[in-house]
């Protein structure tokens, strides 16, 4: 081999597919998941990533606008009714589809495992096999109120795209916004971290720069994926490990396409080492964790 040949870049393509979805309808959803991952096919993806529970429109109760608690046990049962094992019926689905197009697929819904329902996200590779799932950690009350469990367990996984090697991380909505969530993701070794959510402020500018300080903190790259407007209001993110933002502002139905850089990111962890696990002192931590 020539010595003087250059060396193949280190590139992935990832998607953020923000769709608009339809409460507790799995198979309206799937079917507008599966049109829009088939348009992210013919970009020449790697791996797409669908918004938190994109399956089942993310439905979920505000207890204070709801008057007895039979009208709050009948939503609670609704919600329950709608989670499905894993593997189950639609990771059926999704696997096949990933096979089918050749791609990594990361989607989530609500897990029943146990008689327990959790906010859960599966990442399927193109082989249709699930290889990765992760369980929401963070809940806030009204989450709990939907009848939704902690998941326990930050995790993330290797993949191999095109003889890549690389970490991918999964985190969902509200994690972000705990700061140990990218911590344990930094820890783990992430080079990318998906983050599938449905809220109604994360455009703010304030949690647009939480997102970016994250990524910049944590020196990875961050793909946030939202609901589209109507239904919410967009505003997907792909973000690189200096904080700076390579796609954004879209708050239509669209699928986004854009690069992850794995040799930018060594180079930015090897020049830029202020951040990330350089200086980082866990000893004197204790009482966080207490």
């Amino acid at each position: 081999m020539n010595s003087k040949m250059k060396k193949e870049k280190q590139i992935i393509k990832v998607s953020a597919i923000q769709m608009n979805a339809v409460k507790f309808d799995k198979e309206a959803n799937f079917k507008k998941a599966e049109s829009m991952l088939r348009e992210a096919t013919l970009k020449g993806i790697d791996i797409a990533c669908l918004p938190e529970c994109a399956l089942t429109g993310y439905p979920r109760i505000n207890r204070k606008n709801l008057k007895t608690e039979e009208e709050y046990q009948k939503e609670l049962r609704k919600i329950i009714s709608i989670a499905e094992p894993i593997p189950g019926p639609y990771s059926e689905k999704f696997a096949q589809l990933s096979k089918e197009l050749g791609i990594y697929i990361i989607t989530g819904y609500e897990e029943l495992r146990s008689d327990k329902v959790y906010n859960t996200c599966i990442l399927l590779n193109p082989k249709g096999e699930i290889i990765g799932k992760y369980s929401k950690v963070h809940l806030q009350d009204w989450m709990v109120d939907s009848g939704i469990n902690h998941g326990d367990e930050f995790k993330v996984f290797d993949l191999s795209i095109r003889n890549i090697n690389l970490k991918v991380g999964i985190i969902i909505c509200y994690d972000i916004q705990v700061t140990e969530s990218g911590r344990m993701m930094m820890i783990e070794g992430a080079d990318i971290v998906f983050v599938p959510y449905c809220a109604n402020d994360f455009s703010d500018e304030i949690h647009r720069w939480l997102f970016r300080i994250r990524a910049l903190e944590n020196q990875f790259y961050i793909l946030r994926v939202h609901y589209a407007s109507p239904y919410k209001n967009g505003d997907s993110m792909l973000i690189d490990p200096k904080g700076n933002i390579i796609f954004g502002g879209q708050t239509r139905e669209t699928v986004l396409v854009g690069e992850v850089d794995l040799d930018y990111l060594k180079n930015v962890r090897k020049t830029l080492n202020i951040y990330g696990p350089t200086y980082r002192r866990p000893e004197t931590y204790i009482k966080i964790v207490k």
